[in-house]
């Protein structure tokens, strides 16, 4: 069963978000418990479980005994949904290539996910609500993730334009752009190459948002340092 991760708030596996949901060992212990018991019965509710397991395989509770246990009952999960989302996202987060036969990039490349929409987490760019696919992304540090990024940056900024003069855009729509975008240029800041510098110069030309276009600037000088001008 694939689990609808998109409705749930991740938490990132800080200490301070650990504290926050998961406490102690036996919290930590009772969701890779469940987790496990979604091998054989796919429709196993988690429960708020799914929020503590980001800690169980990252950060101080992510003993190697507990990640070996994720990563066995991830495979087997895996081996029957390729699809499924937590697992996908807690071998990301481990900076897995591939488990359980599956691509841990191509899987995070086909979600739905979006500056509106997709999996969130909390905790990483400025304590703020970030999507996961984007800090895996980052984490795989896969270059393919670059192109990727950039297309889906073309491709939601007319949406964005839209949101922007519509009268029917929610508080939060414009901040979500915001936000993706720092997130989306840190990733290329990551994995791009001197051909991505030319796409963050004209967006931190275009934009107001000066958060936005000082990501872009770190961005493109992260590229530089990474691959300097003979």
């Amino acid at each position: 069963m694939r689990l609808l991760v998109a409705t749930l708030l991740f938490v990132a596996a800080s200490r301070a978000a650990q504290a926050g949901i998961c406490i102690d060992e036996s919290e930590f212990e009772d969701a890779v418990g469940l987790l496990e018991k979604r091998v054989t019965n796919p429709k196993q509710d988690m429960g708020y479980a799914s929020i503590c397991m980001p800690g169980a395989v990252t950060g101080e509770y992510a003993t190697k005994k507990r990640i070996a246990r994720v990563n066995a009952a991830c495979t087997k999960i895996l081996t029957r949904d390729p699809a499924d989302q937590q697992c996908v996202m807690l071998a990301g987060y481990q900076n897995k290539t591939e488990l359980g036969g599956v691509n841990i990039f191509d899987a995070i490349a086909a979600w739905n996910s979006g500056p509106w929409s997709g999996p969130r987490t909390m905790g990483t760019w400025d304590s703020d609500f970030v999507s996961i696919d984007l800090y895996i992304f980052k984490t795989l540090g896969d270059t393919r993730a670059a192109a990727l990024v950039v297309e889906r940056w073309n491709t939601f900024q007319p949406q964005a334009d839209a949101k922007e003069k519509s009268r029917k855009r929610t508080r939060s729509d414009m901040p979500a752009w915001s936000r993706w975008r720092q997130q989306a240029a840190a990733v290329l800041g990551a994995v791009g190459t001197s051909s991505d510098i030319e796409f963050l110069e004209k967006q931190a030309s275009a934009t107001k948002d000066t958060v936005v276009k000082r990501a872009c600037k770190t961005a493109i000088a992260a590229i530089k340092k990474r691959e300097p001008t003979p």
